[in-house]
């Protein structure tokens, strides 16, 4: 996860035109929530199981 946050994230964020393709966003919303699943239960997960998580914890809005 430090290499995922820290490097590959990083590099990303400074190249923002890659977010205008929906498979971009896709990818970027499922790892952030397994990145903050990570982080909180301190077990790694699956993108999907990430997006899952993300469901239960924001708001519907």
């Amino acid at each position: 996860m430090k290499f995922n946050l820290n490097v590959y994230w990083a590099d990303k964020a400074k190249n923002f035109e890659l977010f205008f393709e929906d498979h971009w966003i896709d990818d970027t919303v499922l790892t952030l929530g397994r990145i903050a699943y990570t982080l909180e239960h301190k077990t790694i997960v699956s993108k999907d199981e990430g997006g899952y998580y993300l469901l239960e914890k924001l708001p519907t809005e």
